[in-house]
């Protein structure tokens, strides 16, 4: 478990790389999109925001990958966004 994060309403968590394209970028500072849902999923958030998208992604690239993890069963029960600019984003109860 992630215990500094434990139960957190929300964790922003930086998610440049998928876990395909981490594998040759070990050490770069920066965590693949499955390292966060399953830091989220150890750590009991009410919700994880991805962030830090790697530059090179456009929207719609970033709208396929969401689409794609949400019909994962992996990540089942895992309520999930991918950080857009200038939108706000409610975390009250």
């Amino acid at each position: 478990m992630i215990c500094f994060a434990k139960h957190a309403e929300i964790l922003v968590h930086d998610a440049q790389y998928l876990h395909e394209e981490y594998i040759d970028r070990v050490g770069w500072g920066h965590s693949s999109i499955e390292q966060a849902l399953e830091n989220a999923r150890k750590s009991q958030v009410r919700k994880i925001l991805l962030t830090h998208h790697d530059p090179a992604r456009t929207d719609k690239d970033i709208q396929e990958i969401h689409k794609k993890l949400r019909s994962s069963k992996k990540y089942i029960g895992i309520d999930f966004e991918f950080a857009c600019e200038e939108i706000n984003y409610d975390v009250s109860k």
